[in-house]
């Protein structure tokens, strides 16, 4: 019985949304040092001005993470589901065609 996903590529593209959600994560607090090290240094209309968008940034940024991380598990929940309806179904085909040739060789 042919199954409906390779479940081993699936789980490994989830686990390379979850490593990209990883390395956004560190940019993310990247991004934190340097708006308080700006804050630390910078003083003036341009730097609340700057900061402001470091942190609308920094807050999109913390968005994709958390919905890469949500679409990584999402995925992983739907192919373990679709590997066990799988193979209930292959030992069901498999448990019928053994029961129909018991009948047929009698």
């Amino acid at each position: 019985m042919k199954f409906r996903i390779n479940y081993s590529k699936v789980m490994s593209q989830a686990d390379e949304i979850s490593d990209q959600a990883s390395q956004l994560a560190s940019q993310i607090q990247k991004l934190q040092q340097m708006e308080q090290d700006c804050r630390s240094i910078w003083k003036g209309e341009a730097a609340e001005a700057f900061l402001a968008k470091l942190v609308a940034l920094r807050s999109e940024m913390s968005q994709t993470r958390s919905q890469m991380s949500t679409l990584a598990n999402t995925i992983r929940t739907c192919a373990k589901r679709i590997q066990r309806e799988d193979e209930e179904a292959a030992e069901k085909a498999a448990s019928l065609a053994a029961s129909l040739g018991a009948s047929l060789g009698r």
